[in-house]
């Protein structure tokens, strides 16, 4: 019985179409075997309470299978960008710090960070967005705002979203409007 309780608790919480990424899927799971061959996984079992519980930890890392991703995300949690970026946390919070990177935080503590702000495969931060973030919320009173403001499109931008203009080269049309933006919430 508690396997199939597992099960549909992975189907309810993932939510991936069947059919969808089965190639993927068995690519990750030959290479996640790989990985594991000659380690012994008992006391880790023993410590977070079995195979369903490790499942669950270790696709909470992966951008695309946490909870708020569909309203925002995915996103990647301060050790998985470490981990992809090659760098330790306390960068990563004086990225945070100096604007260079957006992060949320869930209303239990945990640190976010949303995948769309960061480009090519060593996560380099969006051209201009410490300026953006800087013009459109300078005392970060909403950062959630801020993370929906930079991903939604804009007509203003010709219906892309001001983290695709930036990507487009158009810093200087997306400083404008997040400074209208801002002024906008300021008064």
């Amino acid at each position: 019985m508690r396997g199939m309780a597992s099960k549909a608790r992975r189907d309810t919480e993932h939510r991936v179409a069947p059919a969808a990424g089965i190639a993927e899927r068995e690519e990750l799971l030959a290479a996640i075997r790989d990985h594991l061959e000659g380690v012994d996984l008992r006391p880790v079992m023993d410590i977070l309470g079995g195979v369903d519980a490790m499942a669950t930890r270790m696709l909470a890392s992966v951008p695309g299978a946490n909870v708020y991703d569909d309203a925002l995300g995915p996103f990647y949690d301060t050790t998985s960008l470490g981990r992809w970026k090659g760098i330790r946390r306390q960068s990563i919070d004086g990225q945070v710090r100096r604007g260079d990177v957006l992060c949320v935080t869930t209303s239990d503590g945990h640190r976010l960070y949303p995948s769309f702000q960061f480009d090519g495969p060593d996560g380099t931060p969006l051209p201009d967005l410490a300026r953006v973030l800087a013009a459109l919320d300078p005392r970060r009173v909403d950062v959630w705002g801020d993370a929906i403001w930079v991903r939604e499109p804009r007509p203003e931008l010709g219906d892309r979203s001001p983290a695709q203009a930036l990507r487009d080269g158009d810093s200087d049309d997306v400083i404008a409007l997040a400074r209208q933006a801002g002024a906008l919430l300021a008064s």
